[in-house]
């Protein structure tokens, strides 16, 4: 009884606990490697007269290609804006692919893609998800007319200015002959690049 050692393309893989008598020829189960696909299911093995087993023909039939498996995931990418998930990323077991950054309207990304690996369980991660695989979004920055509704009719506030997701104050535009009852009203700056009233009935 002997562990037995099978050269593989990912390494050597031990099978313990292989039983025989010495002289016979004796045929090992190859070892499923998570991720892959070996190119056989047993390969032949001699068991020697210091008690030892030995795969025959190390370089050829008693080596063990395994294949990567083929992956579809969804990898998700940390972001400043929270995380963004990108779906249906494809790869092989082992593999470093690179995702695309999705877009995110009213928003500039550092960065085009981040590298990411194939796990051998079939998911998609990224590297180094505090740095090369973070992104971070730059608001853009807009400018648009404002319409603040009033009891007089809608008017209109040209060329506010802000970034998205911003917050601004809008100035309330004089009426010749009326004294509002504010000054300034609150805005946000939309991922559109439109300007909107905070809660425009109240």
């Amino acid at each position: 009884k002997a562990n037995v050692t099978i050269p593989s393309n990912q390494g050597d893989q031990t099978v313990p606990n292989v039983t025989g008598k010495t002289g016979e020829h004796v045929t090992v189960d190859v070892p499923p490697l998570e991720g892959y696909t070996p190119d056989k299911t047993t390969v032949p093995a001699t068991v020697n007269a210091d008690g030892t087993i030995t795969v025959d023909n190390p370089t050829t039939t008693g080596k063990v290609t395994y294949t990567p498996n083929d992956a579809k995931a969804n990898v998700t990418i940390p972001s400043n804006q929270g995380n963004q998930t990108v779906p249906d990323v494809t790869g092989k077991t082992g593999e470093h692919v690179d995702v695309t950054v999705p877009v995110k309207p009213g928003y500039t990304a550092d960065k085009p893609t981040v590298p990411a690996t194939v796990n051998a369980d079939g998911t998609i991660t990224v590297d180094n998800p505090t740095t090369t695989g973070k992104v971070t979004y730059t608001p853009n920055d807009a400018k648009a007319n404002v319409t603040i509704p009033s009891n007089q009719g809608n008017q209109t506030v040209p060329d506010v200015t802000g970034k998205t997701g911003e917050h601004v104050t809008v100035d309330v535009p004089l009426l010749k002959g009326y004294t509002p009852d504010k000054t300034t009203v609150p805005a946000t700056v939309n991922p559109d690049g439109t300007i909107t009233v905070d809660n425009p009935t109240t």
